[in-house]
C-alpha cells in the first residue's frame, strides 16, 4: 500500500505543476494549425496616444491632440471635437492587431497599394511616433494591407481600420452647438413672424410667467422642454466658418430668434435662417459661422404664444368671487356671498357644492387655444342661446360661453378667445346646476325676521 501512494502522489504533485504554469504563462490562445499568433501593430494604449495625425501626401491635413482626457482639433484650425469620435479612433488604433503577416521583408510595396498616395495616419504617443500606411484591399475576407514605417513587414489587417483612415474635419468636429450648460435661466426672448414673446422665471423660481405681449402665466413644463430642444440642437453639417455674406443663408431677417439670459448675467442667443430641404440653416448669435440642423429639431423651437401660455382657464380663487350666475336653456341662477356663506335669494347653497365647481374651472385642462372664429361650427354663434357662467370679482366680471360637446372635449368662449377643454367641464356644470335646483325641503332657507316682530314678542 506504501509502495503505491507514492508514485500517486508524485503524479498529483506534477499535474498540479502543469496546472499552475498554463494558466499564469502559457495563456495565449491555441492557434490552428498554420494560423499566426495576432501582433499588436502598435504596443501602446487608447490612454497613451498624445495625437493622430491624417496625411494628405506630405502634407497634414486633419490633427487630433489628446491631453488631460479631453480632446481638441488643431489642424486645419482650432475646432471642439467630437469626445466619443476622437476616443473612438485613438481605441481603434491602440487595439489594432494583425490577422497575418504576408511579407517578412518587403521591397515592392506598390503591389500591395502602400506608396506615396497611400492613406497615411501618425500616432504620437510619449515614446514617439508611428506611421502606418493603409495599402488596397486583400483579396482575402475584408482585410486590408498595411505597413508600418520603418517596419519592413507587411501586415494584413481587420477591414474596420480602414475608416479610421478616411476620417475628415466634418466626422470629428463636434456637433453640440451649445456645449456650456445654461444653468439657472430668468428670462427668455423669443421673436418670430408670429411676434416677441417674453418671458420671466418668478423670484421664487417655481413657475414661468409671459411678460409680453400679454401677461399670463406659462406652462412651466413646455419651457423646460425648449430649453433643454435647445440645449440638445445638433449641426447635422457645417456649411461655412468665415462666411463673408451670412444674409444669403436667410439671417438678415432671421426666421426664429431665441435670447436666454442665465446666472451671473450670462447671454445665450440661437438664430435660425433659411429652410433648405430637410434642414434649417442656424448659428449662435454674435457667431458668423452657419450650420445647418434638422428641420425637426429647429421647429421644436418655434413656440407660439398659445404653445407657451398656462393650459388652464385662467379663472379667479373662491376667495376672490363675489357673485356667480349659471344660466342653462331653462333660466339664470344668481349665487352670492353673503357673510353667512353663498346664497341664492334667502336659500343658503352647500359651499362644498360652490366650491367643487369653482375647482372644476380652475382645474380643466386646455387641449387649445385659437381665434374666436367660425363659431357656428361650435355652437357658439347665439350667446343667448348658449349656456354660461358669470363670475364677478370686486375688480372684473368674466363670461364663460359653453359650445358643443364633442367626445371628450368641450368647446367654450372667454375673453374673445375660443378654447378646446375637457368635457369634464360640461358634467360640472350639468351637476352644478341639478344642485342649484333642489327642492326646498333639501336646502337651509335663512329667513331674516322683520325687527318690528323681533319687538314685539321680547314685550309679550
Amino acid at each position: 500500500m506504501k509502495k503505491r501512494f507514492a508514485p500517486t502522489l508524485a503524479a498529483f504533485v506534477i499535474l498540479m505543476l502543469l496546472l499552475v504554469y498554463a494558466n499564469y504563462y502559457e495563456t495565449d490562445e491555441i492557434l490552428a494549425p498554420g494560423a499566426q499568433k495576432p501582433l499588436s501593430i502598435l504596443n501602446c494604449s487608447a490612454g497613451e496616444i498624445t495625437s493622430i495625425a491624417w496625411k494628405t501626401g506630405e502634407d497634414i491635413g486633419l490633427k487630433v491632440e489628446y491631453a488631460d482626457g479631453k480632446s481638441r482639433i488643431t489642424v486645419p484650425a482650432e475646432f471642439r471635437s467630437d469626445k466619443n469620435e476622437a476616443d473612438g479612433i485613438a481605441r481603434h488604433f491602440a487595439e489594432l492587431k494583425s490577422e497575418l503577416v504576408v511579407v517578412e521583408n518587403a521591397t515592392d510595396t506598390a503591389a500591395f497599394g502602400i506608396d506615396a498616395n497611400a492613406p497615411a495616419v501618425m500616432i504620437e504617443t510619449a515614446s514617439g511616433v508611428s506611421e502606418l500606411k493603409l495599402g488596397s484591399k486583400s483579396q482575402i475576407g475584408n482585410s486590408y494591407y498595411l505597413q508600418k514605417k520603418g517596419d519592413a513587414r507587411i501586415f494584413m489587417v481587420p477591414g474596420y481600420i480602414s475608416g479610421s483612415f478616411a476620417r475628415a474635419l466634418e466626422d470629428l468636429r463636434d456637433r453640440q452647438l451649445f456645449i456650456e450648460d445654461f444653468g439657472q435661466v430668468s428670462s427668455i426672448t423669443i421673436e418670430s413672424q408670429d411676434g416677441k414673446i417674453e418671458l420671466r422665471q418668478s423670484a421664487s423660481l417655481s413657475d414661468w410667467q409671459i411678460e409680453s405681449p400679454v401677461k399670463l402665466p406659462a406652462d412651466g413644463v413646455v419651457v423646460a422642454e425648449l430649453l433643454q430642444n435647445l440645449q440638445n440642437i445638433r449641426v447635422s453639417r457645417f456649411v461655412e466658418d468665415h462666411p463673408e455674406n451670412t444674409d444669403i443663408y436667410g439671417f438678415a431677417s432671421p426666421s426664429l430668434k431665441i435670447r436666454l439670459v442665465a446666472a451671473e448675467n450670462r447671454e445665450f442667443g440661437f438664430e435660425a435662417g433659411e429652410m433648405t430641404g430637410v434642414e434649417t440653416f442656424v448659428r449662435i448669435a454674435d457667431d458668423k459661422a452657419v450650420h445647418a440642423a434638422q428641420n425637426s429639431m429647429v421647429n421644436s423651437l418655434r413656440l407660439r404664444l398659445t404653445d407657451l401660455r398656462e393650459k388652464f382657464l385662467h379663472i379667479p380663487a373662491l376667495s376672490e368671487l363675489t357673485e356667480m350666475t349659471v344660466t342653462d336653456a331653462t333660466g339664470s341662477i344668481t349665487i352670492e356671498k353673503k357673510d353667512t356663506g353663498w346664497m341664492v335669494g334667502i336659500q343658503k347653497i352647500n359651499d362644498a357644492d360652490v366650491k367643487n365647481f369653482v375647482n372644476s374651472l380652475v382645474r380643466s385642462r386646455v387641449n387649445s387655444f385659437a381665434p374666436a372664429e367660425n363659431l357656428e361650427a361650435y355652437g357658439l354663434h347665439d350667446k343667448d342661446k348658449c349656456r354660461n357662467i358669470e363670475l364677478r370679482t370686486n375688480a372684473e366680471k368674466i363670461n364663460i360661453w359653453l359650445g358643443m360637446r364633442k367626445g371628450a372635449s368641450q368647446s367654450l368662449l372667454m375673453k374673445g378667445e375660443l378654447i378646446d377643454i375637457s368635457a369634464e367641464l360640461d358634467d360640472a356644470f350639468v351637476a352644478f346646476m341639478r344642485k342649484l335646483r333642489r327642492s326646498p325641503e333639501e336646502v337651509k332657507v335663512i329667513v331674516a325676521e322683520p325687527s318690528s316682530v323681533t319687538e314685539d314678542s321680547q314685550t309679550k
